[in-house]
């Protein structure tokens, strides 16, 4: 996503623009209520850009309450989306971009002018983007099903396992815990040789990608791969098949979303 504009020094409290993204051509349209807090959108035209905004208080939207907070992005990429719909391309900013006015200049007038220093910028942009889209895949696995996939796989953890088992209980704890180690040892060789295949098979079908961090699932599963990945409109087909092939692996669970805007792959500045 691209950075915020620069903020002016003095600061409007009544007047400023909240920019959700950058579209191609110079237009005006009123996208209606779809906003923050159900704001009225509209496109403010550039020179061969446009941007679309809501009018709002030079102030951040700030909140201690997560639920208002889940609320507002879920607007913000709303209107992201929309705006993806019924322009081809979009450029979408990050969350909580305002562009302020001052006793001076307007905020129009500043985002107009924000849009000029950027017009060269953004346009390659929406050249580089145009007919694309961004999917998601995350791959994830049930460390304890891998775990003991390992231990009835490998000669050299049963043999571990069995002198464990004919050890004393002093000795066998001792035993538990370098067992327990080497398990752990061979889990992270094989994430790291799954990441780098899926890696490989994925990349090959797309177009440019890019590694997140993995999340936090909170149900016993761990994820091994996290990554956004850059497509043709319409041309999942060939990536969902190899994610079908990965699939099939016993304990790898595979989560595939999209069409998305391409938020992942807008180039600040």
């Amino acid at each position: 996503m691209a950075n915020r504009p620069v903020e002016n020094a003095v600061v409007n409290e009544i007047e400023a623009l909240y920019v959700y993204c950058i579209v191609p051509g110079p237009q005006e349209v009123d996208l209606g209520p779809l906003g923050l807090n159900e704001s009225p959108v509209r496109t403010i035209p550039g020179p061969g850009i446009s941007a679309v905004v809501h009018q709002c208080p030079a102030r951040p939207y700030q909140s201690k309450e997560p639920a208002v907070v889940e609320k507002w992005v879920a607007a913000h990429h709303r209107v992201v989306q929309a705006a993806w719909k019924r322009f081809g391309c979009v450029l979408p900013m990050s969350f909580d971009t305002i562009v302020k006015g001052s006793d001076s200049v307007s905020a129009h007038e500043n985002l107009i002018s924000w849009m000029q220093e950027k017009q060269t910028t953004f346009t390659r942009q929406f050249e580089r983007l145009a007919g694309k889209a961004e999917y998601g895949v995350q791959i994830s696995w049930n460390p304890k099903v891998i775990a003991a996939d390992l231990l009835e796989s490998s000669a050299h953890l049963k043999e571990m396992e069995r002198q464990i088992q004919a050890e004393p209980l002093g000795l066998a704890y001792v035993g538990r815990a370098r067992l327990e180690k080497a398990i752990k040892v061979q889990m992270e060789a094989k994430a790291e040789e799954y990441f780098r295949s899926f890696y490989s098979r994925i990349r090959d079908c797309a177009l440019n990608l890019r590694v997140e961090r993995p999340r936090k699932i909170g149900d016993g599963t761990q994820m091994l791969l996290n990554v956004s990945c850059l497509l043709e409109k319409g041309g999942h087909r060939r990536l969902g098949q190899v994610l079908d092939q990965i699939a099939e692996t016993p304990a790898l669970m595979v989560r595939f979303t999209g069409p998305w805007p391409p938020y992942s792959f807008v180039r600040a500045g």
